[in-house]
């Protein structure tokens, strides 16, 4: 029969008996059934089955239901009632029960055999069990069992079940708790020492191993040689253990003893071993003294040993041992300088033939030589470039610079035999010495050259020198048939040298010896034509010129040409009096006097003593005489101050007086000899006849000296003369101002200023003057445009006081000073200037009836 029908066959019988089972509740066909569905050999219980029913000659009868006509089979025989069928018991998925007990009957190094109680009933036993790496299970119906190829000290676990036969089906109890057994336990072998170290005099180690026994434990015993009981060390899992806090230098006896589960399965001690622990560390190394052909070293002595052993390299080469010793203290001479010689000493038992560790490594390094041949060159503004000899025992090379008069201070180190020194100070006088370091910058060439009876500081030669002055900003101004050469006084410098190119050449013209002259004019030099100049500053130092980089320009003259009088905004009357500054300033517009107004001179081009200014700012105002006068200064700071004298009648420009410095000449007064002008810290004095003298003769200008001036403690900023007394102050910009008289006081030994009244003013005044008993105060400054009117009392006495303001009237923008002559106040304007930012421009000094200003 082939496997195809075989099965179909076997479906086929199965369906029935399940179909007969259910339909006539057969049950030793239910219950056997059902222990096929919870076996895993189902069709192999079917099988037997079927054998039991025959063997039992058991066959059921089927109840015929269908009536007689359904078919033409003779079913005449009577029906027979079948035999009782015996009961089936269902085939159990668990055994109950399981086994308690097991021992160990017998147990060698190679094998052990355990026993177990026989269960009632059981077919059989199943036995799992493993040790090491090895894993096994199986079924016996013996109740002992043998474990083989084990080895000393193993450990075997194993768990047991008994099992029953169903139809051939097997099933087992659950499993019994884990059992362990182990074989017994050998004598320790193979025990060694593999390392050995100290530290100090009680920290001594020693390192051990010995053949690994299985799933042994152990216990490594040691005492000193000297002593009778052993110390015994905790449980031990490894083959291997280090001993501790032994002390150094000292005979230890030590052993190792196995043992495998508990102690009850020790074995037998391993053989003794004698050793002796390393000697201690040796501490405390030092280095005395270094030189450049010696170096002296110290440790501490080392009661552990007999003898050190000293270990040197040279220049981080091998260390190779130098000398053998019982000293604790190395002078070790005849060395090379600038070498590196590094130290490391182990300490020797000589009873047991036994080194300790090394100690620390301490470098020592031999002070190299001087090194030699500094030198400067390639000078510059602000750089210098040093240079000096090789040195063969050198690492590198430090560098200190001393800057004038003041200290060396160190710079930076390098390793090559040149430095560029750069950032340096122009004009300045440097020195410069090097200090030769070897392997770091510990170690120098500072130290004793060759022991102290030859000791130096170590340092090269000193080399000086200076640095080129700066270039010079040389600025150059076209003058009237003249030029301009002017600078900033260069530092360090001791003069200057000014060139002219003639042709192609440059002819030296002048030769300034002072360092702080920072211009001059040359005269001969037509209008129209081109010249060129060169100006270089020089240094004299350590007997040497240092010429500063040139600086070249070149000028052409101007023609000449006089100080405009014309108005720098309103050409006309029409102009000026629908301009915002007269029309909506109300004092202005209804009470001042157009033809008594002075136009401001100078304001677009200024002759200043034979140069352009364009930036003149008027100041000061007052009356001499005959004459008005106009202070102004160059708000570019080019050109000298100037006073711009008017006619007093004519209101036209008759001359410009040049002063003698660039003063902000905030205030002018007139004393009927002297006319007074602020210069700073100073009130300064020109003799009114030069002015006149310079007025008579229509000059396009004359230069004046001073001929007194008058020290103060604070800057002065406004001026008056009144009641023969010079009033004067300071402008502060938010804070209250003070003002100040002083009566001019002549004597034998000169003439002084003598303060006779001092009154607290507001701030941002400009200009003071007094008329009818009353004190007008020019205050501007940011929105501030304004005349304040005081009725004081004590007028030019030291009991002066301002009083209360009795009057505020608005002027035009940026008011000025101010002064008086006969019925009109006549007031200044900074915002005469073109590029003023002022929100309205004046650009006259503005004639306003007094009346109208005094009047409450």
């Amino acid at each position: 029969m082939s496997k195809k029908h075989f099965l179909r066959n076997l479906f086929l019988i199965l369906l029935v008996f399940i179909t007969v089972g259910t339909v006539y509740n057969f049950s030793p066909v239910k219950s056997y059934i059902h222990s096929i569905t919870t076996t895993h050999n189902s069709l192999t219980a079917l099988a037997k089955y079927n054998l039991y029913l025959t063997q039992n000659k058991s066959k059921p009868v089927f109840k015929n239901n269908s009536s007689s006509n359904d078919n033409d089979t003779d079913n005449s025989s009577p029906v027979q009632t079948p035999e009782p069928t015996p009961t089936v018991t269902e085939i159990p998925t668990v055994l109950d029960g399981t086994i308690v007990t097991s021992s160990t009957i017998s147990a060698t190094y190679l094998s052990v055999t355990i026993q177990w109680d026989a269960f009632p009933g059981a077919d059989g036993y199943s036995l799992s069990y493993s040790y090491q790496d090895k894993l096994c299970s199986l079924d016996t119906t013996d109740t002992t069992f043998t474990i083989n190829d084990m080895g000393p000290a193993t450990v075997c676990s194993y768990q047991l079940s008994y099992y029953k036969d169903f139809f051939g089906v097997r099933v087992y109890s659950n499993p019994s708790k884990i059992f362990t057994t182990c074989t017994p336990t050998a004598k320790v072998s193979g025990l060694k020492i593999t390392s050995r170290k100290t530290t100090t005099e009680n920290n001594a180690s020693i390192y051990l191993e010995w053949d690994k026994m299985n799933d042994a434990s152990y216990y490594l015993y040691y005492k000193k040689s000297t002593e009778t009981l052993y110390k015994r060390s905790k449980s031990l899992k490894e083959n291997k253990a280090t001993i501790s806090k032994l002390d150094a230098s000292t005979d230890y006896d030590i052993y190792v003893q196995a043992y495998c589960i508990d102690e009850n399965n020790i074995g037998e001690p391993s053989d003794t071993i004698k050793t002796t622990t390393r000697p201690s560390q040796v501490l405390g190394l030092t280095i005395i003294e270094e030189r450049m052909h010696f170096i002296n070293l110290k440790w501490d002595a080392n009661p552990t040993c007999d003898y050190y052993y000293i270990y040197r390299s040279v220049n981080d080469g091998d260390y190779e041992l130098y000398k053998k010793t019982t000293d604790t203290s190395l002078l070790d001479d005849n060395l090379t300088a600038g070498t590196v010689y590094s130290y490391k000493i182990k300490p020797y038992l000589i009873r047991a033939n036994i080194e300790g560790s090394y100690s620390k490594t301490l470098k020592g390094v031999t002070n190299p030589t001087v090194t030699t041949n500094l030198k400067l060159s390639k000078n510059k503004t602000t750089s210098l470039y040093l240079s000096w000899d090789k040195n063969e025992s050198a690492t590198g090379y430090m560098i200190y610079r001393k800057k004038n008069n003041g200290s060396f201070v160190y710079v930076t180190s390098t390793t090559t035999t040149s430095y560029l020194d750069k950032k340096l100070s122009s004009g300045t006088n440097y020195r410069y010495k090097i200090l030769t370091y070897a392997d770091t910058e510990k170690h120098t060439s500072a130290i004793g050259q060759s022991g102290d009876s030859d000791y130096t500081d170590g340092f090269s030669n000193i080399a000086m020198t200076s640095t080129l002055p700066a270039q010079v900003a040389l600025r150059i101004k076209p003058g009237y048939n003249r030029v301009r050469l002017s600078w900033n006084t260069v530092t360090g410098s001791n003069g200057y040298y000014i060139y002219k190119k003639e042709d192609t050449e440059y002819n030296l013209c002048d030769e300034i010896t002072s360092p702080n002259e920072t211009s001059i004019v040359y005269t001969n030099t037509p209008a129209n034509r081109q010249f060129t100049y060169k100006v270089v500053a020089y240094r004299n130092a350590f007997n040497k010129q240092f010429i500063s980089p040139s600086t070249v320009k070149n000028v052409v003259p101007k023609k000449t040409k006089g100080t405009t009088t014309k108005p720098s905004y309103y050409s006309t009357k029409k102009q000026l009096i629908n301009s915002a500054a007269w029309k909506k300033t109300q004092i202005v517009n209804k009470y001042a006097v157009y033809n008594k107004c002075y136009t401001i001179p100078g304001i677009r081009s200024t002759n200043v003593a034979g140069f352009e200014s364009t930036s003149m700012c008027p100041q000061g105002l007052t009356f001499a005489k005959n004459y008005m006068l106009i202070s102004a200064y160059d708000s570019y700071k080019e050109e000298n101050s100037v006073i711009y004298v008017m006619g007093k009648k004519s209101r036209k420009l008759l001359t410009v007086i040049v002063l003698p410095n660039k003063t902000h000449a905030g205030g002018i007064c007139f004393d009927g000899t002297n006319v007074w002008i602020t210069n700073g810290k100073k009130l300064s004095t020109i003799p009114y006849s030069e002015i006149d003298d310079a007025a008579k003769n229509k000059t396009l200008y004359k230069k004046v000296n001073y001929s007194e001036s008058y020290q103060t403690p604070y800057k002065c900023s406004f001026l008056n003369y009144y009641n023969k007394q010079i009033w004067t102050g300071t402008f502060m910009y938010t804070s209250n101002g003070s003002l100040r008289s002083y009566e001019v006081e002549k004597t034998d030994s000169g003439t002084n200023l003598i303060q006779k009244s001092l009154v607290t003013i507001p701030s941002a005044v400009q200009g003071v003057t007094f008329a009818k008993g009353k004190l007008i105060l020019s205050r501007a400054f940011g929105l501030t445009n304004e005349l304040n009117i005081y009725s004081p009392k004590k007028t030019g006495t030291s009991d002066m006081q301002l009083g209360k303001r009795i009057k505020t009237v608005i002027m035009p923008a940026l008011n000025e000073e101010i002064a008086v002559s006969g019925n009109y106040l006549y007031v200044n304007f900074e915002s005469a200037l073109p590029y003023s930012k002022a929100l309205n421009h004046m650009d006259r000094v503005l004639a306003i009836k007094l009346s109208a200003i005094l009047k409450k």
